[in-house]
């Protein structure tokens, strides 16, 4: 499980590699062999938000909110990664998805729309542009406050 966006693209798309493409996983094995380590490929990577919809799923998160949060209105954020590549991952809708608004609901809060919201944070790319990357998520930020937003 993760709770970073980023991660979970990444850890999905290495995960998906070692799965499929032939002799992959055996180059891997053999490198994690002299720390008596191995990877079979079972593992399936999981963003938080996901565990929170499909696993627990929201009407028990909503019984398990004791302060509402109803004086909020919250701006979802999705990035670029949590829901991509669509075809392999199968959660949500990568072009107008729902998951965060139904948590945020879930929780008694008021979901903002944004069209940020989709888009990238700038993380991938902070530690070589980090003014660029900085910069993409005060936008993101900028856009929810416009939008009414009081948390993102």
């Amino acid at each position: 499980m993760t709770i970073c966006g980023t991660c979970q693209g990444v850890m999905s798309a290495a995960n998906l590699r070692l799965k499929t493409e032939p002799g992959t996983l055996d180059r891997i094995n053999v490198l994690l062999a002299p720390e008596g380590l191995a990877y079979h490929g079972h593992v399936q990577v999981k963003h938080l938000l996901w565990i929170v919809v499909r696993d627990i799923g929201l009407a028990r998160l909503g019984d398990l909110v004791s302060v509402p949060m109803r004086d909020f209105r919250i701006a979802p954020f999705y990035g670029c990664y949590i829901l991509r590549p669509s075809w392999d991952l199968g959660f949500d809708d990568p072009e107008n998805p729902q998951s965060l608004e139904r948590v945020i609901k879930a929780v008694g809060g008021e979901p903002v729309a944004y069209a940020g919201r989709t888009k990238c944070c700038g993380f991938p790319i902070i530690l070589e542009k980090e003014a660029i990357a900085v910069a993409m998520a005060g936008m993101h930020m900028k856009e929810a406050k416009e939008q009414g937003a009081d948390l993102w």
